[in-house]
């Protein structure tokens, strides 16, 4: 990841290697897994809202981040 990291590349990243194990896998399905309405994941991923500190850390856990890109994220 570049040197200005976004929070949407850490989603993008994740949402891509999940689809890799399994080519079904859905937009809709990652926000299920994160917890999260689809269409908040959407408007996540193309920068029309950000997420508060408090959803970024629920994220994070589901995603099993490293403790070095929760800091990021």
């Amino acid at each position: 990841l570049g040197m200005s990291v976004q929070y949407q590349d850490f989603l993008l990243e994740e949402f891509k290697a999940r689809r890799s194990r399994n080519p079904n896998y859905s937009l809709r399905a990652f926000a299920r897994d994160l917890g999260m309405p689809a269409s908040k994941l959407s408007q996540n991923l193309r920068g029309l809202c950000g997420i508060s500190l408090a959803k970024a850390e629920k994220i994070a856990e589901k995603m099993q981040m490293r403790h070095e890109d929760r800091e990021l994220f």
